[in-house]
């Protein structure tokens, strides 16, 4: 959790606040773990997978910045630790209208739609539909390119996502059987990779009308999201929308 507190026109209070549902810390220990490469006694460095150093970094990193950390905590309960940083500045000069209009370009409802994910790690694709947040579009989901092309046999979507890195058949692989189908052939995909170095290439090649990189953010989901589905734009406080149709 995080909270800021207006103090003044620039100034204000940081709260941080993290909790956990781990195995309590007991009073008598509170302090010293706050101490370098020390744990409170019972927690087994090789089960917790910790050097003690976490705590004793983030305590002189706090107050640097003149802040203050502190624990509550019983056992078998977890533990709440709140950062507290006061007189920090801020900036509240007005954005311009170019970058008002960017952040507001992420307010979007799509309208129906059916996209088709298709990476060999779950995580990767849960991520990508969480930051999706649409209750209006319908994800299906391959583990493969072999399932994801019998997926197709029975699905058209509107937009397919397409992991380059995979076991069996790979990303340009999937892609080009997906191009060989009359049918499918004009479905846009955007390719979905862990590499920096493959962007440039990905976005310009012949198979891909996108290229998006791991991990992803809300932003560049909506982005790519809004460039092949159609959507409505909400616009201020007043949820004003613009219909807009995408452009493939």
């Amino acid at each position: 959790m995080a909270n800021f507190e207006y103090a003044s026109t620039n100034t204000g209070m940081l709260l941080l606040e993290v909790r956990d549902t781990g195995i309590g810390i007991p009073d008598s220990q509170k302090e010293i773990i706050f101490e370098a490469f020390r744990q409170q006694s019972g927690q087994s460095n090789r089960k917790y997978e910790g050097t003690g150093l976490g705590l004793a970094i983030t305590k002189k990193l706090v107050e640097k910045m003149d802040g203050h950390i502190e624990v509550h905590s019983e056992q078998g309960t977890g533990s709440v630790f709140q950062v507290t940083i006061d007189k920090v500045g801020f900036d509240n000069r007005k954005l311009p209208e170019k970058e008002i209009n960017s952040l507001l370009a992420v307010n979007v409802r799509f309208k129906d739609s059916l996209v088709l994910i298709i990476d060999d790690v779950k995580a990767n694709a849960d991520a990508f539909i969480a930051l999706a947040d649409s209750p209006d579009i319908k994800f299906l989901r391959a583990e493969s390119g072999e399932i994801a092309l019998e997926i197709l046999n029975h699905h058209k979507p509107d937009l397919i996502i397409m992991d380059i890195r995979m076991p069996g058949m790979d990303g340009f692989m999937a892609t080009k059987a997906i191009r060989a189908m009359p049918h499918l052939a004009n479905i846009p995909v955007i390719a979905y990779t862990a590499s920096v170095f493959e962007m440039e290439k990905l976005n310009n090649h012949e198979l891909f009308q996108g290229a998006i990189i791991k991990p992803v953010n809300k932003t560049q989901v909506i982005g790519e999201l809004t460039r092949f589905l159609p959507y409505k734009t909400i616009k201020g406080q007043e949820y004003s929308i613009q219909e807009q149709e995408a452009t493939v």
